[in-house]
């Protein structure tokens, strides 16, 4: 294992598959010109030439995710690892009220995955949703017009309910107590029919929680989470039961909600999944909202979280494919999750338990092993070592997703499925790692990730970068080309009284 030194490094220098890029894949206009001075320069190897991107495994996905993920790419343009959480959040949304997973005899736990996508608004998250959503709304549909059938047959129930109520109270002279007692007691109060909504595009945890008191399933996607996240949820008086009742949820866990003017609601096994998507100022507000309750109570160290590169720029028009194949077969395995009818026992949600073979458990001990050696004193997780400690657990939840979209009726977790859902659990903890990089490198990295991909080896002009990165601000611009400079990546010259940048020619296959 690499130490947490070598890995902030590695976010930075640049990476060796730029030399892949080529120049038709470059705009032909370019704001800085070739001048001699860049050939004059004297340019060292980069130490470390890892990439700095952490590109997703995508080969580590089941097949069936794995091509609906690269075409929905392929017709959205939209990151990677945005279209496979759109694509796991919704194969964990349909699939976990039919299973759990259980590591050892004495526990199991929900099967529900919860992503965090940092990235700005304009990443196409909603395009690459688009897909996921139609068997829910499909299936939403269906139940609704069943409940609307069920609610007009409740009102005429209930009417003759109270009919033969009124009735047997209007004899009551003739009739002693016990008598009464013992004919209302005869009548059943009609039950009124449950409405069944999974998809949770916009929501307050109180009326969420009324829902999943009658159905006990919920999928939480919110592509605009300062919504979610600056509301009355996180109110300063109510962000501690916010963030409580989230963690329930996320453990399965039963939920009790007193709520002034309608009693108590109790949700005995709650299963939800949760997406949420924000941009890098909403997610740091996040971290310090409550003073740091967020994190201190274990809320963010839930989510797998990750900031996929930007693909703003280079999303051209081409036209898209013609073919939905790879994506209808990944929607009919939700629908077929959605269709099959829950497993319950006095109204509460039991759910089928995935096991681990004994191959997979010795996979997932390495896993777990290596990871708690991670968090100790010097480890490499020491930086994220809340979001790390439930690494392990999060890992058996993508492996028993991954299981049961190839195996809908799977009993059991394969060694092979868990050591590709191990290779998914070390991105987003390299995701995190990355994230809680000093804000100079991780404003370098997209910097330089942008230059190699729009200029390549000719000069560029140091002010224009402002003007035309992601970055703006020239007091997060300017100390991150200080630290490309410290680095060694990229260099400098005034010529002309203008202010010239240029590119390590290794990080481009060069020299």
């Amino acid at each position: 294992m690499t130490s947490i030194q070598d890995r902030g490094a590695a976010a930075i220098a640049m990476y060796s598959a730029a030399s892949k890029l080529i120049d038709e894949d470059r705009p032909k206009v370019f704001y800085g010109h070739e001048v001699g001075w860049v050939n004059n320069l004297e340019w060292f190897e980069p130490v470390v030439k890892t990439s700095a991107r952490n590109p997703f495994p995508l080969d580590a996905l089941p097949d069936i995710i794995r091509e609906h993920v690269q075409e929905v790419v392929e017709i959205t343009q939209c990151p990677i690892a945005l279209a496979v959480n759109s694509a796991l959040g919704a194969l964990s949304g349909a699939a976990q009220a039919h299973f759990d997973v259980a590591r050892d005899a004495n526990t199991k736990i929900p099967i529900s995955l919860w992503f965090m996508t940092v990235a700005e608004s304009g990443e196409r998250k909603s395009s690459a949703d688009r897909f996921c959503f139609e068997p829910f709304k499909t299936w939403e549909l269906s139940q609704h017009l069943e409940y609307s059938n069920q609610l007009q047959e409740y009102k005429l129930e209930l009417e003759a309910y109270e009919v033969a109520k009124s009735t047997i109270k209007s004899g009551s002279k003739k009739q002693s107590p016990e008598e009464i007692m013992h004919q209302l007691r005869r009548l059943e109060e009609p039950e009124p029919p449950i409405e069944k909504i999974i998809l949770w595009e916009t929501f307050t945890t109180e009326a969420l929680i009324k829902h999943l008191s009658g159905f006990p399933i919920g999928y939480g996607c919110v592509n605009e989470a300062g919504t979610l996240l600056g509301g009355y949820a996180t109110k300063p008086e109510n962000v501690q039961k916010t963030f409580a009742t989230w963690n329930k949820l996320w453990d399965g866990q039963s939920v009790k909600d007193v709520t002034r003017g309608e009693g108590t609601r109790f949700v005995a096994s709650p299963r939800f999944t949760f997406q949420l998507m924000l941009q890098e100022s909403i997610y740091k507000s996040l971290l310090g909202i409550g003073n740091g309750m967020a994190q201190g109570i274990g809320l963010t160290s839930r989510f797998l979280v990750c900031q996929p590169e930007s693909t703003m720029g280079m999303r051209f028009y081409s036209e898209p494919p013609n073919r939905t194949n790879r994506i209808n077969r990944f929607t009919k395995i939700l629908t077929q999750f959605l269709d099959k009818p829950m497993q319950l026992e006095n109204g509460v949600l039991k759910p089928a338990v995935l096991k681990l073979s004994p191959e997979a458990k010795v996979e997932w001990i390495e896993f777990h092993n290596l990871v708690e050696q991670g968090i100790g004193f010097e480890g490499d997780y020491q930086t994220i070592k809340s979001i790390a400690a439930k690494s392990a657990e999060n890992l058996l939840r993508i492996a028993a997703n991954f299981q049961v979209a190839i195996e809908p009726n799977a009993n059991e977790i394969s060694a092979e499925i868990m050591r590709s859902a191990k290779e998914v659990a070390n991105y987003y903890l390299n995701e995190a790692l990355k994230i809680v990089l000093p804000q100079a490198q991780i404003d370098a990295e997209k910097i330089l990730n942008w230059l190699v991909r729009t200029i390549g080896m000719h000069p560029y002009e140091k002010k224009l970068v402002s003007k035309n990165s992601s970055i703006r601000k020239a007091d997060r611009v300017n100390p991150a080309i200080d630290y490309l400079i410290e680095q060694g990546l990229v260099q400098t010259a005034i010529i002309n009284q203008v202010e010239w940048m240029a590119i390590n020619p290794y990080l481009l296959g060069g020299r």
